[in-house]
């Protein structure tokens, strides 16, 4: 078998969504994790589907094959990082054409010394991983945090977040030439502890705050609008 079909093949395995132009979801863990494989992830972004593995230990690598309709299968070259790995996801942040990857890093910085979750950027250019923006942190502390699509135009940044009174938050920013800008804030319950972004139809998506067991606790069906909403989830 050849690289680009065993490449291929492990892309379209497992439970990639298959979404039409526009529509972006991300972070769907849809393979086996574990001691020896790690994390892997099935995104897709708006024509592309990315598969990313995150390999276990304290010194963690990210490889990424992205398949592309019509054109050969892309290897990007291992992202080798030195910290723990939390959710990874895709976007475009400045509408530039060019593929960006967040990953969530647990780690001291200089600006800021506890450990914390850090919101790091990665743009592809030449097969690899350039880092765009390695942020220290945006507003509160963070529990986690996504690049999601509104609909056309650039991905933004959706976060869950921590004020100094346990109070927790969903926010909105958007890119700013480096670095992001707060757009808007909803105020969320104590118990929210999991941020999950589904397609909502119409070039939208739903961001969807689920409880500590994975029970959904408040649904907005745009991060435009932010307006709360009732119904199933898909």
């Amino acid at each position: 078998m050849s690289r680009s079909e065993l490449a291929r093949r492990r892309v379209t395995q497992g439970g990639v969504w298959r979404l039409g132009t526009g529509l972006v979801l991300f972070a769907v863990a849809a393979g086996a994790s574990g001691p020896d494989r790690g994390a892997i992830h099935h995104l897709v972004w708006r024509q592309h589907r990315v598969r990313i593995e995150v390999s276990p230990g304290p010194s963690p690598r990210i490889e990424a094959t992205i398949l592309t309709p019509g054109r050969a299968p892309i290897e990007v070259t291992p992202l080798a990082l030195r910290w723990r790995v939390g959710s990874v996801s895709v976007g475009d942040v400045d509408d530039d054409g060019r593929l960006e990857l967040l990953v969530m890093v647990w780690k001291r910085t200089r600006y800021h010394r506890p450990l914390a979750w850090r919101p790091f950027l990665y743009t592809l250019a030449d097969g690899r991983w350039v880092p765009k923006w390695l942020g220290s942190r945006v507003g509160r502390e963070l529990i986690e945090a996504r690049l999601a699509c509104p609909g056309p135009g650039p991905s933004k940044l959706v976060t869950l977040e921590q004020g100094h009174d346990a109070a927790r938050y969903l926010t909105v920013y958007h890119w700013r030439g480096f670095g992001f800008w707060g757009e808007r804030t909803v105020s969320l319950p104590r118990e929210a502890a999991r941020l999950k972004v589904m397609p909502l139809g119409g070039g939208c998506e739903r961001i969807v705050i689920l409880s500590a067991d994975g029970s959904p606790m408040a649904k907005y069906p745009d991060v435009d609008s932010m307006t709360a909403s009732g119904g199933q989830e898909r």
